[in-house]
């Protein structure tokens, strides 16, 4: 297992983050992961964390609504790109704003869309077009996020990390392309890589303390290590935005 130059782990041969759970083997796989007795194997998943983060820099308020409502961000997405009410929403629809919703993370180009949906060009690019009038905030993180790649051949995540990007003025159009979506991504991705860093390490911490208590004769029920690890990665996530406003990844940044 390594790490990708966002901060994030990446595995491979044999891919351990994603051994499917819809197939036989797959599930087979899974079984060989065991917890000792009175342990617990804890999977614990942010929902939608890049796309959080996205609407958190880009300040974008309906997006960010839509989250503190527990709104299904796919389709608000669809009902305001493609003017559709949420009551009549269908999947095909929501399916479309989807990968709309994903694929401006990755810099997605009309081309892209296109073939991702199968459906024309042009009618990728109206989409594209749509996204970002209905949400300006989104397309000027994005020209922002380039631009300070530029000038100083790196970007930065919310809590400061240095991301170089030393191809963002290559010559080579492709390879200069390339640079600039991640200029868009890195700082997306790198937040998020160390938001789950941070996380981690504080659950690690919280839950050797509570072994201790194991140790001094006042067993923790696994009940109670159950309650303490949601609103402990919630609390965590609304500490870290609101320590990290100041140091957004905007042109602002030094």
């Amino acid at each position: 297992m390594v790490g990708a130059s966002t901060g994030r782990l990446s595995s491979s041969d044999p891919n351990l983050q994603n051994i499917p759970i819809r197939t036989q083997e797959g599930r087979q796989i899974r079984t060989a992961f065991v917890a000792r007795d009175g342990y617990k194997l804890i999977s614990a998943d942010y929902s939608q964390i890049e796309l959080r983060l996205v609407a958190h820099v880009a300040e974008e308020e309906t997006m960010m609504a839509a989250f503190h409502r527990g709104v299904d961000i796919h389709a608000q997405t669809a009902a305001e790109v493609f003017n559709v009410p949420l009551e009549t929403m269908d999947s095909e629809t929501r399916r479309r704003a989807k990968a709309i919703n994903f694929g401006i993370i990755y810099g997605i180009s009309g081309f892209g869309l296109a073939r991702q949906l199968s459906i024309p060009q042009g009618e990728a690019r109206d989409y594209i077009k749509a996204y970002f009038e209905r949400f300006p905030g989104i397309r000027a993180y994005m020209d922002n996020a380039k631009q300070f790649a530029k000038v100083n051949h790196y970007v930065k995540t919310l809590f400061g990390r240095r991301i170089h990007i030393p191809q963002i003025e290559d010559k080579n159009q492709a390879v200069r392309a390339f640079a600039e979506r991640q200029a868009i991504n890195a700082p997306i991705q790198g937040s998020a890589a160390d938001i789950i860093t941070v996380i981690y390490t504080i659950g690690h911490i919280v839950i050797a303390m509570t072994c201790n208590n194991l140790i001094t004769g006042a067993p923790l029920k696994l009940a109670a290590l159950d309650a303490l690890i949601e609103p402990m990665i919630n609390g965590v996530w609304y500490y870290i935005l609101d320590k990290a406003w100041a140091s957004k990844i905007s042109s602002k940044s030094v």
